[in-house]
């Protein structure tokens, strides 16, 4: 519970890059065995921005968590693949 008030506190600064380019949901999909709840909460913040890309790599969170979450993609999207 105090995560969910905490990211829901984010609005205002869920955009803003860490020192390695990364807001807080690029943050989050990168992270491998993240609970996905966690990113849910984080998307469900106003404003998020889902195509900000890292500076070095040019990627996007979507990139990230398909890397990282393809069982999760799978069910999404059954055709795709891993």
């Amino acid at each position: 519970l105090p995560l969910c008030r905490y990211i829901t506190r984010l609005a205002p600064q869920v955009n803003v890059p860490d020192e390695s380019g990364y807001g807080a949901l690029m943050q989050a999909c990168s992270q491998r065995g993240l609970d996905a709840r966690i990113i849910s909460l984080i998307l469900s913040v106003p404003g998020v921005s889902v195509t900000q890309l890292t500076p070095h790599e040019a990627n996007t969170p979507l990139h990230y968590f398909c890397q990282y979450y393809s069982e999760v993609c799978m069910r999404i999207h059954p055709s795709a693949q891993a």
